[in-house]
């Protein structure tokens, strides 16, 4: 039973800091709380629910997603500046590439 107590116990603070990193942009301080609670797959949660809500998928960013213009966009971003590929997919959660980028660095 101590054990069923302690995930419970520990879900409730996974659950209280998602909400607070859905509330818009947070600081560094909420950051690291959140690093010791959650789960990668927490964070993950948060980077999608924010988007759904047509916020950038970045906590610490207070940027707006951009409205799609109806073009059809491939699966991949070539970016001549940063000489790398990214997944376009992972990027439309996100207001920009440096936000994708800082926050896939935040998670891992």
């Amino acid at each position: 039973e101590r054990r069923i107590r302690a995930k419970v116990s520990c879900d409730k603070a996974a659950y209280s800091i998602q909400w607070r990193l859905l509330e818009g942009a947070v600081d560094e301080g909420t950051l690291s709380v959140a690093a010791q609670i959650l789960q990668p797959h927490h964070y993950d949660d948060v980077e999608t629910e924010r988007a759904l809500d047509g916020q950038c998928g970045n906590p610490r960013c207070a940027g707006k997603l951009p409205k799609p213009d109806g073009r059809s966009r491939g699966r991949y971003h070539f970016s001549v500046a940063d000489k790398r590929v990214y997944d376009s997919e992972g990027l439309r959660r996100f207001c920009g590439i440096e936000c994708a980028r800082t926050s896939r660095e935040y998670a891992a």
